[in-house]
């Protein structure tokens, strides 16, 4: 399976795609307030049959 921890979810689909893997997509946010800024990073990737879960958070560009 590839490791897709730390992509931006747009390469990271892009993976998936090229490799035909089927996934879905879950959002974390933090509790009591949502991000508004920030790129989509894989912050997590699960196995669950022959589908592969990834769960994404909006990552704050450090350089604004």
């Amino acid at each position: 399976m590839a490791e897709l921890l730390g992509m931006k979810l747009d390469a990271a689909e892009e993976v998936l795609k090229q490799r035909n893997i089927p996934y879905e997509i879950r959002l974390a946010e933090p509790s009591g307030r949502k991000e508004t800024e920030g790129e989509l990073r894989v912050i997590r990737q699960k196995e669950e049959g022959n589908l592969l879960l990834l769960t994404v958070c909006k990552i704050p560009d450090p350089f604004l």
